[in-house]
This record gives structure tokens, C-alpha cells and sequence, in this order.
């Protein structure tokens, strides 16, 4: 929902783009949506809630997998808007039939969902047979953009950062006695090539920077402590290398949704980028 709907936003005037002829892993995801009701149904019929819920889950990460394979944005870098309008609708497809699945469990969030779908029909009126069906979003119909259904929880207190901004470059530091990760430790961390929108100072810190980047069609704002060596107007358009699933922080009020990579001397710190323009949003492994 919140990958596809600012797509729809930027690219088709807000409306729901039309579906277009099915192609690619299209089938893959209308094969899934066809199963999930009656297979959830089955279990929930018997009282199996738990197996029944898995069902759901399960189509909904074929729906992410589709988006991510399909990626709407690519075939909008390709001038092939058409295509790129069928995956979006195909994904939001997706995201009404698993909402009216949803409904009884998750009642107050699949109603936002709705909302933001944008579809007339109330929820309440919807029934299994209506989830059984492909292509019952109107294609033409006004979303509305809304904030994210479950946004982070901090579940402990942030550490203040220092007033010179050392916190927030402490992790791009080096140091001796590193211990050893297992490849699964390393495959945690998800690295991507984002480019830098914006870049201001933080007001009251003399070390940092807050940049608003974008990783692929998505935006976030980053505090890096490298003010002394970078000019924000230097770092306009510039391509750097993120860690995306940093777990959120506030530096000197400012949410920080990430960490930029930096090669630091204890001197100074040194971005780093890729030797070769890339799109944002590729993964770096």
C-alpha cells in the first residue's frame, strides 16, 4: 500500500490505473488471489484462526514479491506507463481482496486500507463471494493518501546524541578487535543505493546534516554527521550507499530513518557511492 498508492499519486492523476492485459508474473499472483479466500474460509470455518490467518499472510507475500519482481517504477523509467499502471492495479487488487478478508480480524485498519483504495462501496456491505472475484477495484477511482497503517513503535529511549554530532558518526568509525558475522548476520543488513533530495544543517549541531534521500520511489530523512565535510548544497543529486533497515532514531529532534556509509580516518569521513550511475533503490550485496 504505501509502495503503490504514492505511484498512483505522482504518475496517474491519484485515479486507480487500468489493468491492462496480464502478463509476466501476473498470473502467478492472480493464480494466488483465486486460492486465498476458500482456503482461508476452510480453515476459519473449523475454527483453525491461526491457519486461516496464515493463508492471508501468505497471499500478501506473494503480492510483495510480485511488486518488487514486476517493479512499476522500472517500467516507468522505460517509458511504458501502460505496464506499469497494470502492476500497480494488480497490486492493489491484491490489497482489496486480502481487506475484505481481513475485516473481522484486523476491522479498524482494513477500514483505513479501504479509505485510501478509495472504493465507494462500503466495507461492511462486502462479503466472501466479493473477494472471490479479480478485478472488482474500478479502475478510474480516486485514492486518497494516508499515513502508514502500523508506524514504528520506538520500544526503548533513544540515546541523546552528543552536542557535537560525534553519536551519529560513531558506527561509520572503524576500530580494532572487530568481531567476526556469519554470512546470515551480514544478509540482515539490507544496503542501497539512494540519492540525496535535500540537505540542510540541523539546527544546533554543528556536525550534521539532515538529508531527505530516495530509494527507489520511496523517501526518507537521514541525520549523518558530516557536516565539517560536506557543504548540504554539495550533496544535491549526489548517489550514496544507505543502510535502508536501520531501526529509526531521533538526533536533535529529527527522526533518522537509516545510516549513510562513510570510510572515516578519525579525521575526516568520505562518502561512499558507486563508481557507475545506478538508479536508486538498488540493492548492494
Amino acid at each position: 500500500l504505501n509502495r503503490t498508492l504514492p505511484l498512483v499519486d505522482r504518475h496517474f492523476g491519484g485515479r486507480i490505473p487500468a489493468p491492462g492485459a496480464p502478463e509476466g508474473p501476473d498470473g502467478t499472483l492472480r493464480t494466488a488471489a483465486a486460492a486465498v479466500p476458500d482456503a482461508a474460509d476452510a480453515r476459519i470455518g473449523t475454527f483453525d484462526f491461526t491457519r486461516g490467518l496464515a493463508e492471508i499472510w501468505r497471499f500478501l507475500g506473494v503480492a510483495n514479491k510480485y511488486v518488487d519482481e514486476a517493479a512499476p517504477w522500472a517500467a516507468l523509467k522505460e517509458g511504458n506507463p501502460a505496464r506499469a499502471g497494470a502492476i500497480v492495479y494488480n497490486t492493489l487488487e491484491a490489497l482489496r481482496i486480502a481487506t475484505i478478508l481481513l475485516v473481522p480480524v484486523l476491522p479498524t485498519a482494513a477500514q483505513r486500507v479501504w479509505g485510501q483504495l478509495g472504493i465507494a462501496a462500503p466495507l461492511s456491505a462486502q462479503r466472501l463471494a466479493d473477494a472471490r472475484g479479480w478485478g472488482g477495484l474500478p479502475a478510474g477511482t480516486r485514492i486518497h493518501l494516508g499515513a502508514p497503517l502500523f508506524p514504528r513503535i520506538e520500544t526503548r529511549p533513544a540515546s541523546a546524541p552528543t552536542a557535537d554530532g560525534d553519536r551519529a558518526n560513531s558506527s561509520h568509525r572503524g576500530g580494532g578487535g572487530m568481531s567476526e558475522i556469519t554470512i546470515d548476520d551480514f544478509n540482515k543488513i539490507d544496503l542501497r543505493v539512494a540519492e540525496v533530495l535535500e540537505a540542510k544543517r540541523v539546527a544546533g549541531a554543528d556536525k550534521l546534516l539532515e538529508l531527505r534521500i530516495k530509494i527507489g520511489e520511496a523517501t526518507r530523512t537521514l541525520v549523518a554527521g558530516i557536516a565539517e565535510q560536506y557543504a548540504p548544497e554539495s550533496l544535491i543529486g549526489r548517489k550514496i550507499v544507505v543502510v535502508a533497515n536501520l531501526q529509526p532514531r531521533r538526533l536533535r529532534g529529527v527522526e533518522s530513518q537509516g545510516m549513510l556509509l562513510a570510510a572515516n580516518d578519525g579525521a575526516r569521513a568520505v562518502l561512499l557511492a558507486p563508481d557507475s550511475d545506478v538508479p536508486s533503490g538498488v540493492r548492494v550485496s
